[in-house]
């Protein structure tokens, strides 16, 4: 470990000694070589590490999980292959380290199973100091996040409706698949007409949805073109207005 550090040590005296002839972006080789554990020894990015990751696919597996005790920091690493004879490739234990890069600062997560196996995983952490993901590196090609991430997915989120129909979420968030409601499925109060005006759109499709509205007052309503913008609307929905607003025509 001491002379990994000290690489380290050599790459960022390189730089400084050699100025704008050096490139001031590490390649990965050089920072992987440059990573060490003496900086991080006591630092709260254990803490945070500590917990259940899943697969930032969103599939259910592999699982990892990093724990932490008195006596040493393990992980478990599940692929979700269950077999019933030997050899079975069900997963790997192990312990883990955390390094820290002296060319840019940023964490790396290094897993080092009982064989002698081991994964590199960056750190991102996100504004808030929480841990946001671990994409595999320098080879590795896993990616996990905090298990924290993936929140159930409930109402109209969760539903496929069939075509002719839309999602409708009650008071409770439940989501049911219903027919698309039009005005001949309305029934307004005495003095409203019905218009299908647009909707806010959670999930589409979001066609327009049956409205009552106020009636016109009693007159003409021109229809003809060109039909200016707040006209427009009434026109629209002529046909409810004739059957339920007394006193107002339409002329075309």
């Amino acid at each position: 470990m001491r002379s990994t550090w000290i690489a380290g040590l050599f790459f960022v005296g390189a730089l400084t000694t050699t100025g704008c002839a050096v490139n001031s972006q590490p390649d990965q080789d050089d920072e992987r070589a440059s990573v060490t554990e003496e900086a991080v020894t006591a630092s709260s990015i254990y803490t945070l590490l500590v917990g259940d990751y899943v697969s930032a696919d969103g599939l259910k597996y592999p699982t990892l999980n990093l724990a932490s005790s008195a006596w040493a920091r393990t992980y478990t690493w599940d692929t979700g292959i269950r077999c019933i004879t030997t050899p079975c490739p069900s997963g790997e234990t192990g312990r883990w380290t955390v390094y820290r890069s002296l060319f840019t600062g940023k964490y790396f997560l290094q897993l080092r199973s009982t064989v002698g196996k081991i994964h590199w995983f960056g750190v991102d952490i996100d504004g808030e100091g929480k841990i946001k993901g671990l994409p595999g590196v320098w080879g590795e090609t896993a990616f996990f996040v905090p298990k924290r991430v993936f929140e159930p997915v409930v109402g109209c989120a969760a539903m496929l409706c069939a075509e002719g129909t839309i999602c409708y979420e009650d008071e409770t968030g439940a989501g049911t698949c219903i027919a698309v409601p039009t005005c001949k499925d309305a029934s307004c109060a005495s003095g409203e007409y019905c218009a299908e005006l647009p909707v806010e759109c959670i999930k589409a499709p979001c066609p327009p949805m049956p409205t009552c509205l106020a009636c016109p007052k009693p007159g003409v309503i021109n229809c003809m073109p060109i039909v200016s913008p707040d006209v427009a609307p009434l026109c629209k929905a002529a046909e409810s207005i004739k059957a339920n607003c007394p006193g107002v025509e339409f002329v075309y």
